[in-house]
This record gives structure tokens, C-alpha cells and sequence, in this order.
């Protein structure tokens, strides 16, 4: 794959639309981060509509109903996983999906955000998010036959990540790119 992440630069109202929509929600039960990772959340969420929106994909949102995020084109269930970063997104880098939500998320594709912040920048303030990168997708079939599942309690000793809960970890470079994803879904 190509990298064709797209960057967003992020203003004042992807922070206060998304502070709107986290501040609105429950924190979900065994939400690792509470309060922040609504934010993270609902920060991706915000970029990948706009996203969306801008590359003519139609679609309904169905956050609410917790089986997934997005309804595309009346023919896909699609759920946004956003991580929260240090550094800009690299192909080498790893996608998370948590094991827990498998259980009632069954979504017909993921599709992948990565929000930037400085390093020293911490807390819950949302404005600490300087870009957002939409980085790509994956059929669910595909993240279950090509990720790498990471048990609680392990630690990935490339990356130095440890891990609190069961995930299956893609590598960028197996997703679908950008460009791909958005003839699939038009």
C-alpha cells in the first residue's frame, strides 16, 4: 500500500463538535481511558464524516445504536477505531481493534483514524489534538485472517506496547488505502 493518509489540520469546530458529542455520551463499561477516550472518539468520528462528506460517500449515522457507527450507502455497517498518537502515522505502524467490543460490534469494515498531539501535551484538553489522519480500512473477514491478536496483559516488544485488554493489531500497510476504500463505498 501507498501511503495516501489523508491530513486533516484541526480547528475550532472539529474540537468543539467533538467535545460536544463526548461530553454528551456515557462512559462505556471497561472503557480503559473514560472521559478522553469519548473524546478520541468522537474527534475521529467528526474528521471521518468530514471526510466522507467530502469524497461524496453517503452515509447515516447510527452511533447510537453501539453495533456500529456508520451506515454507508444503505449496503455497509462501518465502525471508525481512533487512536490517539505521539508521532505521525507510518505504514509500519499498528491498528487496534479491542476484542470486547467484537462481541457486539459486527461491522462489515473498520475504518481507521490517527489523531497527533505533541508529546509533552497531556490531559483531557481536546484542543490538544493538532491533525487528524485518516489512514484507511479493512474488511472485517480480513482483520480477523491477517491481524495479529495480542492477549491483556502482553507486551509487543517492537513497539514497547502493553497491552490492557485482548486486541487484534493491524499493520497500516494491510489496510485498504484511502483511494480504494472510497471506490468501494461510492
Amino acid at each position: 500500500m501507498e501511503e495516501n493518509f489523508y491530513k486533516i489540520e484541526l480547528e475550532s469546530y472539529h474540537w468543539e463538535l467533538g467535545k460536544e458529542r463526548s461530553d454528551g455520551m456515557p462512559i462505556l463499561n471497561k472503557s480503559h481511558r473514560g472521559r478522553e477516550a469519548n473524546q478520541v472518539g468522537c474527534l475521529g468520528e467528526v474528521l471521518i464524516e468530514e471526510f466522507f462528506t467530502s469524497h461524496g460517500v453517503r452515509f447515516k449515522d447510527k452511533r447510537k445504536e453501539y453495533t456500529h457507527d456508520y451506515n454507508i450507502n444503505q449496503r455497509f455497517f462501518l465502525d471508525v477505531k481512533t487512536k490517539d498518537r505521539t508521532v505521525a502515522p507510518r505504514l509500519n505502524y499498528e491498528n487496534s481493534v479491542p476484542v470486547y467490543q467484537m462481541d457486539y460490534q459486527k461491522p462489515d469494515f473498520y475504518y481507521f483514524v490517527s489523531l497527533h498531539r505533541d508529546r509533552e501535551t497531556d490531559g483531557t484538553d481536546i484542543r490538544r489534538f493538532k491533525e487528524g489522519y485518516i489512514v484507511g480500512g479493512i474488511n472485517r473477514n480480513k482483520l480477523f485472517k491477517v491481524g495479529k491478536l495480542w492477549e491483556k496483559g502482553s507486551t509487543d516488544k517492537s513497539n514497547g506496547t502493553h497491552f490492557w485488554t485482548d486486541c487484534i493489531n493491524i499493520k497500516m500497510s494491510d489496510l485498504i488505502p484511502n483511494d480504494s476504500m472510497i471506490n468501494i463505498f461510492t
